[in-house]
């Protein structure tokens, strides 16, 4: 069997403590409820040198990826995406959900889905805060799910439903059918 960090010429140890260094920087910002970037995780990892666009990262994120599952444990790399452009995350946490076995027709869908999950599990509760509803949509997933099939308005109308009313609200083709840009909402409180 072939190590996971000698593809990278690193030790065992290098490769298990980089790995936890990815994954806790992950934890810090599931525990404030808000995304990352993977710039932001490769600059808390000491033990490698990570760049964020390389493959090395891409295999740590795997790792990370396949160890939640695992355990039964939501995408915890959910949260990591792109900070500049889509906001999405990479085309590698996609193909690593589905050589994991998760089975979903629309990779956005599954997306928020798995934050809102990483959410419920790592994120903290505010003392006296009403504790997020299992089906709310953070405001910090942006709302792209709904914006590929609906018009700006309809959109904002969604975030202020719970996940499966407006998913359904959507399907149904309530208000327009043309794609839009949706503002990115950042932040970790939800409505």
């Amino acid at each position: 069997m072939r190590r996971p960090g000698s593809r990278f010429e690193l030790s065992d140890e290098q490769w298990r403590a980089a790995a936890d260094q990815v994954r806790e920087a992950i934890l810090d910002a599931a525990y404030d409820r808000r995304m990352t970037w993977y710039g932001e995780i490769a600059d808390r990892v000491s033990a490698v040198e990570l760049d964020p666009h390389s493959p090395l990262m891409n295999a740590l994120l795997g790792a990370v990826f396949e160890q939640e599952h695992d355990a039964g444990r939501p995408a915890l790399t959910s949260i990591v995406t792109h900070k500049y452009g889509d906001k999405e995350p990479g085309r590698g946490f996609y193909d690593k959900a589905r050589a994991l076995g998760y089975r979903f027709n629309e990779p956005y869908v599954f997306w928020a889905q798995q934050v809102q999950a990483v959410f419920k599990a790592h994120g903290k509760s505010a003392l006296g805060a009403p504790r997020m509803h299992d089906n709310a949509v953070p405001r910090s997933v942006p709302n792209y799910v709904m914006a590929r099939w609906t018009t700006s308005e309809h959109a904002h109308r969604c975030m202020n439903m719970r996940t499966s009313d407006a998913l359904n609200s959507v399907r149904a083709g309530s208000v327009g059918t043309q794609p839009h840009a949706v503002a990115w909402a950042p932040g970790p409180e939800v409505i």
